[in-house]
């Protein structure tokens, strides 16, 4: 987490932009991207908001397996000299 706050501390507001989730999921999910859901602690929360924890868990690293799934196949086009295309066609 500190290493992420001294990063974004040495970013421009462009650079910024390219931090963001929504940059990198596809259009689909802009609607609905969520934010890592966190845990207060032992005791401080209730069924239903466990519940709505694990619900919000499950959808942000669905979201997370897309964006890193997508970053691979830029990674291997750019490494291969692969087009982008051909790889999203395969998927």
């Amino acid at each position: 987490m500190e290493i992420e706050k001294q990063t974004m501390k040495n970013l421009s507001e462009v650079q910024e932009v390219f931090m963001d989730d929504i940059m990198y999921l596809p259009i689909q999910y802009h609607n609905n991207v969520i934010d890592q859901p966190y845990f207060q602690g032992r005791g401080q929360s209730n069924v239903t908001q466990l519940e709505d924890l694990c619900e919000k868990f499950m959808e942000y690293t669905h979201q997370q397996a897309v964006i890193k799934q997508g970053l691979k196949q830029i990674v291997i086009s750019q490494k291969f000299n692969i087009p982008l295309a051909e790889l999203r066609e395969e998927s």
